[in-house]
């Protein structure tokens, strides 16, 4: 690679970077707002974030229930695949035999 080859490689990077700090000034994101929670003068305080925390954990439950499910589909596909593949090579392992 030339010097003219690799200067001109870091410029354009250089300008590659500008444009990109320039878009994301024009266009910031949108910042998610924090949740205030709950007063301490509301009624039934207690109840209602026993609640939110009880949703909550089944929700995790769930999700977890899901990536399980999901990694013993995976893992049934797998062996299901790897038993289909041994048969095939036995049958090529019995048809060569036969030829021979």
């Amino acid at each position: 690679m030339t010097l003219h080859q690799k200067y001109k490689i870091e410029r354009k990077v250089r300008e590659h970077n500008r444009k990109q700090r320039k878009e994301a000034k024009n266009n910031p994101r949108k910042k998610l707002k924090k949740d205030p929670g709950l007063p301490n003068l509301m009624p039934h305080k207690e109840a209602l974030l026993r609640q939110a925390s009880n949703m909550k954990d089944a929700l995790a439950r769930e999700r977890q229930k899901q990536r399980d499910d999901m990694k013993r589909r995976s893992q049934l596909a797998q062996t299901a695949k790897l038993q289909l593949e041994a048969n095939q090579r036995s049958r090529e392992i019995e048809n060569r035999e036969r030829l021979v």
